[in-house]
């Protein structure tokens, strides 16, 4: 049975949801970065890891989504119902990344995003556990992210003092 009950952590990721998509104020930024800091922190502990990968709690997670041509809506409504807390994160990267790949983005959130994806994805295969996620969608969004980077590699090489894409490149890859 699952668990519909509001917790401290979905508020968290709801609320960063919301943060994270509009980081153009420098002031929001900085809010963003202690956000994405914050769930870097939480990724890096095994006994947070083991309830947001446990496919036994599930939560509806209320995510903001940029409004773009093909959609209809801003926010969104699980449209999946109930689903671990792991799910939330991966839609909230994906969206992240879909968001912010363009020639302002935030490298340093993009950096953050990358971390508590790698960190998560590898708890799950040192656990030996298997999230059932429609994978297609933040596949998608990080290659779009280095076909956007291959494009763009000269304006980026040009700005490389200010950035480190190489190393988003290699974050994303892995």
């Amino acid at each position: 049975e699952s668990i519909v009950a509001p917790n401290l952590l979905v508020a968290f990721i709801e609320f960063t949801s919301a943060i994270v998509l509009y980081v153009k104020d420098n002031n929001v930024r900085q809010v963003a970065r202690m956000r994405f800091a914050i769930l870097t922190c939480i990724t890096e502990d095994p006994c947070a890891n083991s309830i947001i990968l446990d496919n036994n709690m599930s939560f509806i997670v209320n995510l903001r989504r940029v409004q773009m041509r093909h959609r209809r809506q801003n926010v969104t409504q699980s449209a999946y119902g109930s689903r671990p807390i792991s799910h939330a994160i991966f839609d909230l990267i994906t969206e992240f990344i879909l968001a912010h790949t363009n020639r302002q983005m935030p490298f340093e959130l993009m950096h953050f995003a990358m971390e508590i994806l790698l960190r998560l994805l590898a708890c799950q295969k040192r656990c030996r556990i298997r999230i059932e996620y429609p994978w297609k969608e933040l596949w998608t969004a990080l290659i779009s992210m280095l076909k956007f980077f291959n494009i763009n590699e000269a304006h980026f090489v040009k700005e490389s003092k200010k950035n480190d894409f190489l190393g988003l490149c290699y974050a994303a890859i892995n």
